[in-house]
């Protein structure tokens, strides 16, 4: 499969990359993603949510609803 920092001028539509604040080993790699996408005018970000891997879920959750409900 792809991978989003390997293809990040590639993306097609607005694009939102969670991860929670304690998961360190993704952090950095998706924000460079959306530095990368930035670059090159995409709307792209990197969005951080308190918690871990499962209990970052319902913000995350929250936020890609609002996200969705803007667009």
């Amino acid at each position: 499969m792809r991978s989003p920092i390997a293809f990040a001028t590639s993306f097609k539509c607005p694009v939102r990359i969670y991860c929670g604040s304690q998961e360190w080993f993704f952090i950095a790699s998706s924000e460079r993603t959306s530095d990368l996408a930035g670059k090159r005018g995409l709307d792209v970000r990197a969005i951080v949510a308190p918690g871990d891997h499962f209990s970052a879920v319902p913000e995350e959750i929250r936020e890609s609803i609002e996200f969705f409900r803007t667009k």
